[in-house]
């Protein structure tokens, strides 16, 4: 993580939208996310209020960059659990593949999570990605179950399982965001002990 407090100004290396989106996950801890303007998060980062605006329209854009990478890393992940292996524990595997596709990952979605759980706005603004977090996991559930298209059952089956799973790993996730454990294995493992779907 860059430190906010040591950043010099001037441009980040090359205009760096991630570096720049780590500053503003660092200020929306430490200032909370509705109390950080984009002012602050320009001056931290090093850049003018028009460059900033030029990576990152809003405050959730520089909330959720990368996140487009994640939900692919996902998916991929999803389409390589083996068909024997239960449903619950596909989707729980995919995820902790994605969370661990690389170094960086982890510290920030760790953030993400901690940020989210603060307060009001902050969960608003994730309420967009929340949902669709949780229709990928419905994807999965319907492709899996080998559920019909544009069938209102199978929409609703696929909808209530992939909800419930989803609901269920970002209890994990917001558990782990409160600990000072590094990694989220042990909250998953936690969590997945209570959740029981067939498939």
């Amino acid at each position: 993580m860059v430190s906010t407090a040591t950043r010099a100004r001037g441009r980040p290396r090359a205009g760096d939208p991630a570096e720049i989106s780590e500053i503003a996950l660092a200020l929306f801890v430490d200032r909370g996310y509705s109390a950080t303007t984009m002012a602050e998060i320009a001056d931290a980062a090093g850049v003018s209020l028009p460059t900033l605006f030029r990576y990152f329209p809003s405050k959730a854009a520089l909330f959720w960059y990368g996140m487009e990478d994640s939900a692919r890393l996902f998916r991929e992940a999803c389409a390589r659990q083996p068909s024997g292996v239960q449903l619950v524990d596909a989707v729980f595997g995919a995820y902790v593949e994605m969370l661990h596709a690389s170094t960086i990952r982890l510290p920030i979605i760790k953030l993400r999570v901690a940020i989210v759980t603060q307060g009001v706005e902050a969960a608003d603004a994730a309420w967009l990605r929340f949902e669709e977090w949780s229709r990928m996991v419905a994807d999965f559930v319907a492709d899996r179950r080998g559920l019909p298209p544009k069938s209102l059952e199978a929409d609703l089956q696929a909808d209530v399982v992939g909800g419930m799973i989803w609901s269920a790993l970002w209890s994990a996730l917001s558990a782990w965001a409160a600990s000072e454990e590094p990694d989220p294995g042990p909250a998953l493992a936690d969590v997945r002990r209570h959740v029981t779907v067939s498939g």
